[in-house]
């Protein structure tokens, strides 16, 4: 009966894993429930059992696990985790080197070799060379290069020169070999087109090895430096006034002119119109002269030469560096992969580096340098983005990437993720023809559970008897058991609700009614009417409460009530923040209480005598405390009697009450001593400032001096501060008179002393010398 009872008046709602877990463990293991579970929902039970554990459907799973709880076939699993890839829900990404590698170790060793043409594993090889960051930072010398990118060597090293051609390499070379050098290359290639060189081809003339041996009168070395400076030789002849036959080799003729530089003659300078530049000039010539006529000419880097011949540096590279590749001296040139193409690429415009590359080899280097620039990089595609960057059907990436991340990656999903995929995909090609109806069916009832599970959802009977295909009846009736075994394991029927079924069920029907007399009915329906006034929070009078009572009692006492009110009232209508003075409720006890017969039983004659003797004792203490003008207040604290605390909390007291000093008096021994610490220190340095000029005054005028009485007042006064340190330091105390009157008697008459003892010592000085005069004055 209380089941039925509760299936019908109970709206309980129970999760999907309550459920299910009361069905195995409570109706299916009773014998007198199971007999009406079937096959179908006992199966059904037992299948989605396995998905009402939220650990277990928010578990990431691979496929193999997937397999295992959906039992089915671990390849069917397999091939639906692949097809989730393909779809592009998992983010896969690759670098060019993971995706080559792959595609070289895996996938061309494999069943899907036959995909693709030895073009597209052309290109795969090459960007696998080329997405290798060992391979491509690695430095290579020429041969290594051509065979790499397909070049002939010779133009790999002219295509070297332009790294080298912008850096000091560190070969040392004499002036005399570079302008050799130089002007052999002038003349037999075209490599120095377009560069300046003539300041070398003018050097060339003076870089002989008879230039030393022959001398030459003034016509011929004018000729030879006319293009240093034309009037150099002619103007020199006439400063140093030697005849047009004067010899000399261009060594000497050179050295005289620097010589006469050094000696730094402004008008001499002047007179052979040499200015800065110039000067320069001829001391480079001075150089290459000089090493040319050297049996061991000193070697220079290129950094070095560029400052002896006044050269740029930049342009000294690269002759150095077309030296070097002129005579075959380009073993120890090299260059990484990454930056050869880079060298091409950005010298594509020069005529040197176009006229051997076209626009096809260009494009292709390009893409090489964009793959080396990625894998430098690290930098990672999906399959679309790939295909773009590499030029690839997107299709056939496409595969090979849901091929890779099938092999190489434990994609792992939640049993919710894969029901939902399944039924969001179910019209598509690969799944339609693979999935029956009741597969179906049986997916979305796991997917409805999962979702239930995994937002705590609660279900009515109806709802839950939708949700799973059972019968309503049924459900209800196992809710109603639910209830009494584990809401309301004991009687599960509150009063009311057992009254109120009484009255309205039981005693309606004929069959129960006569088993309650008139009396037992009145009380139940009055018990009824209590109950509901007690739910609907009905409130009564005293008076109400006696009348409605008085059904059950014929003796119940009316002052009963009254006390029970005021009972009620003091347990649940006081007010915390209500307050009385002591005497107030003294004075209720006396006039109200003790007057009152309804308390007489709770007060005996003693305790009556003792509110009546607290009436007249505050009374005498209130005349005490409470005059006609004002009202005395004692305040005691565990202060010193004389502190800095005291004082401080008197002040405290003061500045609370200061707009009203009119009205209040504070008085007592630490008041007073508070009052006097604030006028103590003037008072006290008043005094002794006065006595001080006194003292001087009397002492000034009975010796007639000043020195005296300075040293004798400023000896007392010392002493004075001595015995008043003392006592501080001793944690001594002393009454401010005290101090007042000792300081006095201190100065007073010690200054008495010091004027007897003094007189004394003067006029002993007279005839004794200064020892004798102090023990005769101390006597």
């Amino acid at each position: 009966i209380f089941t039925y009872y509760n299936s019908k008046n109970t709206n309980i709602r129970l999760s999907i894993n309550e459920f299910i877990d009361f069905m195995n463990n409570d109706i299916l293991t009773n014998e007198k429930y199971a007999k009406d579970i079937n096959e179908q929902t006992r199966n059904d039970l037992d299948r989605l059992s396995k998905f009402t554990s939220l650990d277990t459907i928010t578990t990431k799973m691979n496929y193999e696990q997937m397999a295992s709880l959906f039992d089915m076939d671990e390849d069917t699993a397999r091939d639906l985790y692949k097809y989730y890839i393909s779809l592009g829900n998992i983010d896969a990404r690759m670098t060019i080197a993971e995706f080559s590698d792959f595609v070289l170790d895996d996938v061309l060793n494999s069943e899907y070799r036959d995909q693709f043409d030895e073009k597209t594993i052309s290109d795969i090889r090459q960007l696998n060379t080329f997405s290798n960051v060992e391979t491509i930072t690695t430095e290579m010398n020429a041969k290594s290069l051509a065979t790499l990118f397909g070049i002939d060597e010779e133009t790999v090293t002219k295509l070297l020169y332009f790294k080298y051609s912008t850096m000091e390499t560190g070969d040392a070379k004499s002036i005399v070999e570079l302008i050799k050098q130089v002007i052999n290359i002038k003349k037999n290639t075209d490599y120095l087109d377009g560069i300046d060189v003539s300041i070398l081809e003018q050097l060339s003339n003076f870089n002989k090895e008879n230039i030393n041996l022959t001398k030459l009168n003034k016509e011929q070395l004018a000729t030879m430096f006319n293009g240093v400076h034309s009037k150099l030789v002619e103007k020199f002849y006439e400063l140093k006034e030697w005849a047009d036959t004067q010899e000399m080799t261009p060594r000497e003729f050179i050295h005289s002119v620097i010589e006469k530089v050094q000696e730094n003659v402004e008008e001499e300078i002047e007179q052979l119109s040499l200015d800065e530049e110039k000067i320069e000039k001829l001391k480079v010539l001075k150089t290459v002269i000089d090493a040319s006529v050297s049996e061991n000419p000193p070697e220079y880097t290129a950094t070095e030469l560029s400052e002896k011949l006044r050269i740029n540096p930049s342009r000294m590279y690269q002759l150095y560096a077309l030296i070097d590749m002129v005579t075959g001296n380009t073993d120890d040139w090299k260059a990484s992969p990454y930056d050869f193409v880079a060298i091409i690429l950005n010298n594509s415009t020069n005529p040197q580096v176009a006229e051997k590359m076209d626009a096809a080899t260009l494009a292709k280097l390009n893409q090489v340098n964009n793959i080396m620039n990625s894998a430098i990089q690290g930098l990672d595609y999906n399959y679309s983005e790939l295909a773009e960057f590499i030029g690839s059907d997107e299709e056939k990436i496409k595969s090979i990437y849901t091929l890779y991340m099938t092999q190489n990656v434990n994609i792992k999903l939640t049993p919710h993720e894969f029901v939902n995929f399944i039924l969001n995909h179910r019209n598509d090609n690969v799944l339609r023809d693979n999935l029956s109806s009741s597969t179906i069916r049986d997916l979305q009832k796991v997917e409805a559970v999962m979702t239930g599970v995994e937002n705590g959802e609660k279900y009515t009977s109806s709802e839950l008897a939708n949700l799973l295909g059972i019968d309503q009846e049924k459900l209800e009736l196992l809710y109603g058991l639910y209830v009494t075994k584990y809401i309301q394991p004991n009687q599960t029927m509150s009063l009311r609700e057992f009254v109120g079924f009484l009255v309205n069920d039981v005693m309606e029907n004929p069959e129960y009614s006569d088993s309650f007399n008139a009396d037992q009915k009145e009380k139940l329906r009055t018990i009824l009417a209590v109950m509901n006034s007690v739910l609907n929070g009905t409130k009564y009078t005293k008076e109400e409460i006696f009348s409605i009572l008085g059904v059950f009692s014929d003796t119940l006492d009316k002052k009963l009530i009254d006390l029970l009110f005021i009972y009620f009232g003091s347990q649940e209508e006081y007010n915390e923040n209500w307050t009385m003075t002591l005497e107030k409720f003294v004075n209720f006890l006396n006039d109200d209480i003790l007057q009152d017969n309804r308390f007489d039983e709770f007060i005996d004659e003693e305790k009556r005598k003792d509110i009546e003797d607290s009436k007249k004792t505050i009374q005498d203490a209130k005349e005490l405390l409470v005059g006609p003008n004002y009202s005395r207040i004692v305040l005691n604290t565990s202060f010193d009697a004389e502190s800095d605390e005291t004082f401080e909390f008197i002040q405290h007291l003061k500045d609370l009450f200061s707009q009203d000093m009119d009205y209040f008096y504070i008085i007592g021994n630490s008041p007073m001593a508070y009052e006097m610490s604030q006028t103590f220190d003037d008072e006290l340095n008043f005094i002794t400032v006065i006595t001080m000029i006194f003292i001087f005054i009397v002492v000034a005028v009975t010796f007639k001096s000043i020195i005296l009485p300075l040293i004798l007042v400023l000896t007392i006064q010392c002493a004075v501060y001595l015995t008043m340190g003392i006592l501080l330091l001793s944690g001594g105390t002393a009454h401010y008179i005290s101090l007042l009157i000792v300081q006095s008697i201190l100065m007073g008459a010690t200054i008495d002393y010091a004027i007897l003892y003094s007189s004394y010592y003067l006029e002993s000085r007279k005839t004794m010398n200064v020892k004798e005069a102090i023990i005769n004055s101390y006597n």
